[in-house]
């Protein structure tokens, strides 16, 4: 299964460069796991994540009437909550920003890959896969324009984020996570399915993901031997270089 493309998820191309910085816990724990957590709603930092912008509701009225845009916008408040994502920057170089935000300018490491490897380094996993760039939409919005009906899709809120936090120029891959049936369940039986409490840590194939790996400007030079003997535990050889985004600027004087 893995990668699906699904209309209502702009795929970047293959070949754009996106980044996941993190502190050096959660790298360790990547190499050790081999395998990428997608965390649900509840899971992440901002609390308007899925909310549904002025603008879709007044699009769901407009398509759907009064008679039934009160059970459209009930299926959108709950269709996120059997969604998991998986948060990747977007850029073709490395950024301070993220540094900052994501290592709290302490010991961190960024890998560099690609769509591509992220598509093939999921490729055996069982469950499908989607990936979509993030749109940043001012959600106190006014407007009264009314989106075409091929627009009003749930997924249309997992893929979007207020203004405030486009500088994170986010790619998301994500999944539905299903309740399991008991195995157990006999023909008549009743059962009541509940929405997932956490979200799921999916094998990764690391040499396939990671093609770079970039030590944080804030670690310290002494310790980042760590970061090789992790790498030598594991059967992959990423290039690795130390950030020099802090660096002292060079004179080109000859």
């Amino acid at each position: 299964m893995a990668y699906l493309s699904h209309p209502d998820a702009e795929t970047p191309h293959y070949d754009v460069m996106i980044w996941r910085y993190m502190e050096l816990p959660q790298f360790l724990m990547l190499l050790e796991e081999q395998s990428i957590y997608f965390a649900l709603k509840s899971e992440l930092p901002d609390r308007w994540e899925f909310a549904i912008p002025h603008q879709m509701e007044l699009s769901i009225a407009s398509h759907f009437g009064s008679s039934a845009s009160g059970s459209v916008m009930s299926l959108f408040s709950e269709y996120p909550k059997s969604i998991a994502i998986s948060c990747w920057h977007e850029n073709t170089s490395e950024s301070i920003a993220m540094w900052s935000l994501y290592t709290h300018e302490g010991p961190g490491v960024a890998i560099q890959t690609s769509i591509q490897r992220l598509m093939a380094s999921l490729s055996e996993v069982p469950q499908d896969i989607f990936i979509g760039r993030v749109r940043y939409e001012d959600h106190d919005s006014t407007s009264e324009e009314i989106l075409p009906r091929s627009k009003v899709t749930p997924i249309r809120n997992v893929l979007q984020k207020r203004k405030c936090f486009e500088h994170e120029r986010e790619v998301r891959a994500f999944l539905h996570i299903h309740p399991q049936i008991p195995y157990d369940l006999v023909p008549g039986q009743s059962w009541s399915s509940s929405y997932p409490m956490t979200g799921v840590s999916l094998h990764v194939d690391l040499a396939r993901l990671i093609e770079r790996v970039v030590i944080s400007p804030y670690f310290p030079a002494w310790a980042t031997s760590v970061i090789y003997r992790a790498l030598s535990r594991v059967p992959i050889s990423p290039i690795v270089e130390t950030s020099n985004v802090l660096s002292q600027p060079q004179s080109h004087r000859s």
